[in-house]
């Protein structure tokens, strides 16, 4: 006895081609041409020439056998989607292989091309099909498989998964094996491009549990020729270095087979380089730190394209809570969220969830349909888009001290752009009229403040120019403070006595005048009559200013960003934002508004139409660990650097009233939902 169809846990399987199965299903010839051609030299790869609208139904054993290719494409083209990211091979084969190493799907009929009627059926849809591989683990178990091609353990045991068996970047499944079968796709398909999943060695399995490094001979041999040394017990940034440039290796060749077999194809993973796309996730898994992280998307994206504006910003949307409830959607108004910042920040829509199209839990996904339905109508409003913001702010994305900053930018609606490190942009730090360091400073940094840069460098490791006293690292218990002292150019600070503080921090020589803030070591926090009692302020600054050339840099030795993302305390806020003001010249001011500071303002120039485009997101639905529809906002008024001739709010279908300033002009929405998009034409 079969369950109700509203609770069968899998789609009912009928084999493609045969008795009850749609005429769609069988083999039929192609009747459009390949999407994927060699392009002009000075045209933009597909991802960058449109708005990317991308779904991706991770495809469980029994969702292929149940998927009817043509009613899967017009389902998805109904729904606005341009881009299908869809199972091809590595785990198991969606598609008829010869190759005896390559699993093929044990639920299709023998013989039947699940991808390539997939693919057809697309492309008649005008939809881009990117193949998805997943080299990091095979179905066949190492007694059954070659020696060298699995990640090995200390032990010699190898990582085991739901029945798979890991792999490991430097084995012969990975570097002989892999290429294979990516050949036989390409020479096969017509395909767009190919996703790879969890490329390298992970570092743990998809039940969290650390997997440490990896001691299969080849990497035992690797190791020793690079090191002279036996392989850590544990990964070591060194180890993780090597294991990365391992991959980066095998990535560049898996690149050049595709752009060699498929000009006009891209190679998309969760790398950086040797890509044509960056894949990053915007989700919401349970070991994430609380409270959620609402700025998940924007910051990703915006990493990624400050980063590499040459490459696309492949950011998914993760429709489900986490690895382990893989059939719950997240909150639809979280998934909106997601995609007017993955738009606004410069990248397409991305959409991931379990089973076939639509989710069995549409909840989120009939949220995010009416999203792509108005941007395939409107993609010329998110083409091309740069980011002209002076202020850079460099950091780790999952650190504290970053996401501390980049939220406060966000509630202050100052522009701003986010990289990940300065290597990648030393030749073009002379945008930025000022930057703000999470983190360790980048030696890097130097020249540019040289040059009339203005640094503002948080945490307690001293940056490697500018400060030739001596510090000592220390842990700060709770109950110390610093004092604040004269506040002459820092109105923010204004009325306010103290700032807390706790945690690392780098203790400075004691000066001979009043600092701007002073250490008051720690006093008692209890009882209540004790507080404070016997408090001994002293002389060691809380900030440290120098002049270097024609720049500045200034130092808050201890953590100051980290303990505004856990507490955000008036305090720290005023501090931060009294800085950054004293650090911004006057022509880096691009905009100021009195929008609530949970919307979120991105500003963007779009240089081939001449356009700047305004978006307004709007955050005030965000409460800890729920996403509510957020509150109706307005009126917002936002003043605009620069003159305009039109003004004009996408959503809302409106022309904006401007008023003009010399060099300025203010614009007002007069109320804000979830979000808008307003574009203003220079003016003639």
């Amino acid at each position: 006895m079969s369950l109700p169809s509203s609770t069968r846990l899998c789609p009912p399987s009928t084999p493609p081609g045969s008795a009850g199965s749609s005429p769609a299903s069988t083999p039929k010839a192609a009747t459009k041409p390949p999407m994927t051609t060699p392009r002009p030299a000075d045209a933009p790869p597909w991802w960058l020439a449109r708005t990317m609208r991308l779904f991706q139904p991770n495809l469980r054993l029994c969702d292929a056998p149940a998927t009817d290719p043509e009613n899967l494409a017009a389902g998805l083209a109904a729904d606005g989607v341009n881009t299908l990211l869809i199972n091809c091979g590595g785990i198991f084969a969606h598609y008829p292989t010869t190759l005896p190493f390559h699993n093929r799907h044990p639920e299709l009929p023998a013989g039947f091309d699940f991808f390539g009627r997939i693919l057809e059926a697309a492309h008649a849809h005008d939809i881009r099909v990117i193949g998805r591989f997943d080299l990091s683990k095979t179905m066949t178990p190492p007694d059954g498989g070659q020696a060298g091609w699995y990640f090995r353990r200390a032990d010699d045991s190898v990582p085991e998964f739901s029945g798979t068996y890991a792999a490991c970047i430097n084995g012969t499944y990975y570097r002989e094996c892999g290429p294979k079968m990516v050949e036989e796709a390409l020479r096969r398909y017509h395909v767009d491009g190919l996703f790879f999943n969890m490329f390298g060695n992970p570092a743990s399995d998809y039940g969290r549990r650390p997997l440490g490094p990896c001691h299969c001979p080849a990497c035992r041999t690797r190791w020793r020729d690079q090191t002279g040394r036996e392989l850590p017990a544990e990964p070591t940034p060194d180890y993780r270095a090597f294991i990365d440039a391992c991959a980066r290796d095998v990535a560049q060749e898996m690149r050049a087979l595709i752009h060699r077999l498929r000009p006009g194809a891209g190679l998309f993973t969760y790398r950086s380089d040797a890509v044509d796309g960056i894949a990053n996730e915007a989700n919401t898994f349970f070991d994430h730190p609380l409270p959620l992280w609402p700025y998940h998307a924007s910051a990703n994206v915006e990493q990624a394209r400050t980063t590499h504006p040459d490459k696309f910003a492949f950011n998914i949307c993760i429709g489900f809570e986490d690895y382990s409830v893989r059939l719950n959607a997240i909150a639809p108004h979280h998934a909106r969220l997601r995609h007017w910042q993955n738009l606004a920040h410069g990248t397409g829509l991305l959409w991931a969830s379990i089973g076939g199209f639509p989710p069995d839990d549409a909840t989120a996904w009939n949220a995010s349909r009416e999203i792509y339905r108005w941007v395939a109508e409107h993609e010329d409003l998110y083409l091309g888009q740069e980011n002209p913001a002076r202020i850079l702010l460099l950091g780790q994305g999952h650190s504290e001290s970053f996401r501390g900053c980049f939220r406060l930018l966000s509630e202050e609606h100052l522009p701003f752009a986010a990289s990940g490190n300065a290597r990648d942009l030393e030749d073009r730090l002379h945008a930025y009229a000022c930057i703000i360091a999470s983190g360790p400073v980048d030696p890097r940094l130097e020249a540019w403040v040289q040059a009339g840069g203005k640094l503002l460098a948080l945490g307690a490791e001293p940056p490697p120019f500018g400060v030739s006293l001596p510090v000592a690292r220390q842990e700060e218990g709770r109950g110390s403070y610093w004092r604040i002292h004269d506040t002459a150019g820092l109105d923010e600070l204004a009325g306010l006595p103290w700032l807390f503080f706790h945690g690392p921090w780098a203790k400075l020589p004691a000066t001979d005048r009043i600092p701007l803030l002073s250490w008051i070591p720690p006093t008692p926090t209890g009882p209540p009559e004790l507080v404070f009692h016997g408090a001994a302020e002293t002389m060691v600054p809380g900030i440290f200013r120098s002049q270097l050339g024609r720049g500045e840099l200034i130092w808050l030795p201890w953590e100051a960003g980290l303990l505004y993302h856990r507490h955000s305390a008036t305090s720290h806020r005023a501090l931060l934002v009294g800085l950054l003001n004293q650090l911004l010249p006057a022509d880096a001011a691009l905009l100021q508004s009195d929008a609530h500071p949970l919307v979120e303002v991105v500003l963007r120039r779009q240089p081939h139409t001449g356009r700047t485009l305004l978006h307004l997101i709007n955050l005030t639905g965000h409460a800890g660990t729920a996403y509510h529809p957020p509150f109706r906002h307005g009126p917002i008024r936002i003043k605009l650097k620069g003159t305009f001739s039109r003004a004009y709010a996408h959503r809302a279908a409106q022309a904006l009233a401007l008023d003009h300033q010399p060099t300025s002009a203010t614009l007002t929405v007069s109320q804000l939902e979830d979000y808008e998009v307003v574009s203003l034409d220079p003016a003639t």
